[in-house]
């Protein structure tokens, strides 16, 4: 079977990676004859119209294609006509706007409904989002965003035996739901002292008045020695369409190296982490600092929910546990 993707971004974009690209190899391996038409950087004038162009080429010959979040504005019409074997990937809201872009997008809206209406498929990263999608595509399929845990170093094997280290990763932008729970960081300093480190692995930096924060560059290369370096992970989020439409994959990388996660009680953390089990769930700043406190405090809790939190991603979150039903997609898609 051929299968096209076409991803939003680049090998190292924040969802492209976990979406599409780790899938190429162990697609090839089973057989599948596996392309991808990358994307174009700025994709304005010439760039676009050659990408199209590649990309129509290109889907002429494949069985099944994968739009990875692509809406393509007019041209899914041409796509559509070349290849009607299209499947939509989603795990982003991207027919709403973060909550710090409060200016509405009626034209993107659209533009996501009519691509998802072209497709044979949709491969949701949640319940919300295939929600979503079933107003316009009847074949829908939640596969949540996975880690290959074949290729991440052993858990916590950076860890210091003196001090805990409380941390967060993520994209500039997101950021903001750092900044939403900012006050447990002074908080938790007075209550801890040297005890406890703070740590931001980013491309972007946000000081904390009365805490002292080690702000660490994201690296695609180092990202997850990193991470592995935390002994609790911090996973704020919003309740909001745009933050609904999260898959929780910051949850899933630090479960995924044993590290438990203390996350908001909002959008799908509660189906990611069972609260007190695979970690712990928060609805305000006060039950921040109180779960946050219970880790630091207790060791013995970080590594029985850190072993817990990786077996549940094992079973439930992983390359190898989602590969399976990505395939069972495509080849009905390409049945079809």
């Amino acid at each position: 079977m051929k299968v096209l993707f076409l991803p939003f971004y680049g090998p190292e974009g924040p969802s492209s990676r976990v979406r599409v690209y780790q899938y190429l190899s162990p697609l090839r391996a089973r057989g599948f004859e596996v392309g991808v038409v990358r994307p174009v950087a700025g994709r304005g004038g010439v760039g676009r119209i050659g990408y199209l162009l590649a990309a129509l080429a290109r889907s002429a010959r494949a069985d099944v294609v994968v739009l990875q979040k692509q809406t393509l504005t007019a041209g899914i019409g041409l796509l559509a006509a070349v290849n009607p074997r299209l499947v939509y990937d989603i795990d982003d809201a991207v027919f709403a706007r973060p909550a710090w872009e409060q200016s509405p997008d009626p034209r993107g809206s659209a533009r996501v409904a009519n691509t998802i209406g072209r497709c044979r498929a949709v491969i949701a990263g949640n319940r919300y989002l295939a929600g979503y999608a079933r107003e316009f595509c009847p074949d829908v399929t939640v596969i949540p965003t996975g880690v290959d845990l074949s290729s991440l170093p052993d858990p916590g094997p950076g860890r210091s035996e003196s001090g805990v280290t409380v941390g967060w990763t993520g994209t500039r932008e997101n950021l903001w739901y750092l900044r939403q729970i900012g006050e447990i960081f002074p908080r938790l300093q007075r209550k801890f002292g040297r005890e406890i480190r703070f740590r931001i692995i980013s491309n972007g930096s946000l000081e904390m008045s009365g805490a002292s924060v080690e702000h660490v560059p994201w690296s695609l290369k180092e990202e997850y020695r990193n991470l592995s370096r935390l002994d609790v992970g911090l996973a704020p989020l919003g309740d909001d369409p745009w933050s609904r439409g999260k898959c929780g994959f910051k949850a899933i990388q630090y479960m995924s190296l044993g590290i438990p996660p203390v996350a908001s009680r909002a959008g799908v953390h509660p189906e990611i982490i069972s609260d007190g089990e695979t970690g712990f769930l928060a609805r305000d700043l006060d039950e921040w600092e109180e779960k946050v406190s219970r880790l630091v405090r207790d060791r013995g809790m970080r590594e029985r929910v850190g072993r817990a939190a990786r077996e549940k991603v094992a079973r439930s979150f992983s390359l190898e546990s989602n590969l399976p039903r990505l395939i069972e997609v495509l080849e009905r898609v390409a049945r079809g």
